[in-house]
């Protein structure tokens, strides 16, 4: 669930002289400060803004005039009006934001958790509500063994000819996958989880080639009912920490042309293309910087 957003106080001193307005991290703010930017020189009543965030967090403060901010975590839409510099909306990640200042004298100063990342942007309402329909399945879906139970699931799904299609997988044969099964303890090439969403096995995720610095990601949804709940999303964040945790720093995937669903996914989780082929296109994005 989206941590809702929250109007603060900022700790105030007053004396004969004038005031003075402070904020600490891990006081006032729940998060460390990594960067300050402000807004000034704005054109009264048009807005700024319109984007979410992926993992950052923002304290958006009025230095001078006034703003109207609109929040939206996907599911309803707040107006908070920010108005005086020792007061600020903390905005957590997964909240499109907009900003309306009502004069050209109006500045805003925000405090952000981290750098300028532009794959931490959602900058279309349409990937910004894909990706919260994801964060929502995200919670549902968890990771595990692969064992022999999903492997027989796996040969069953893989069977499929729309499956089989979709990942371009060739014909497997029993005995060629219960060999490839026995070999995984030994390999540090290949790593694979089973997949479960709603407390059931629904398909598997893993990271294959991998070598100094890269790995190949992998993964497919075996059950068709999970199709568009977000639980891809999941899988290729899951993905994404697990090649994190082994120190790599790019991951590749291969995706056929005739699967648009699957390359939308991996655009707006930051993934590029490096090379066209016949049908197929190859895709890399660098992670852990």
């Amino acid at each position: 669930m989206t941590v809702p957003c929250r109007l603060l106080s900022l700790s105030l001193r007053r004396d004969e002289r004038g005031a003075l307005a402070f904020v600490e991290a891990g006081k006032e703010l729940p998060f460390e400060i990594r960067r300050e930017f402000h807004l000034f020189d704005l054109q009264p009543g048009v807005a700024r803004g319109g984007h979410a965030h992926k993992s950052c967090h923002q304290f958006l403060m009025a230095m001078a005039g006034e703003f109207q901010v609109v929040t939206d975590d996907g599911l309803a839409r707040t107006t908070w009006t920010l108005a005086a510099p020792h007061h600020g909306l903390h905005v957590p990640p997964g909240h499109w934001v907009e900003l309306i200042p009502s004069s050209s004298a109006a500045v805003l100063s925000v405090l952000a958790s981290h750098g300028y990342d532009e794959a931490d942007y959602l900058r279309s309402r349409e990937g910004f509500e894909a990706w919260v329909a994801g964060a929502r399945s995200r919670v549902e879906v968890s990771f595990g063994e692969f064992d022999r139970e999903m492997l027989d699931r796996s040969f069953e799904w893989l069977a499929d000819p729309e499956i089989r299609r979709l990942t371009d997988s060739p014909v497997i044969e029993k005995g060629a996958q219960l060999r490839w099964f026995d070999s995984l303890p030994g390999r540090k090439d290949y790593k694979v989880w089973s997949v479960v969403y709603q407390g059931k096995p629904v398909g598997a995720v893993g990271l294959k080639r991998i070598e100094e610095g890269k790995a190949e990601y992998f993964g497919y949804i075996g059950v068709k009912s999970c199709w568009g709940q977000g639980v891809g999303s999941a899988m290729l964040d899951f993905a994404e920490s697990q090649a994190a945790r082994r120190g790599l720093r790019r991951l590749e995937l291969r995706v056929i042309d005739g699967n648009p669903r699957a390359q939308a996914l991996y655009l707006r989780h930051g993934f590029v293309t490096y090379q066209a082929g016949d049908g197929y296109c190859l895709m890399f994005k660098n992670i852990g910087r």
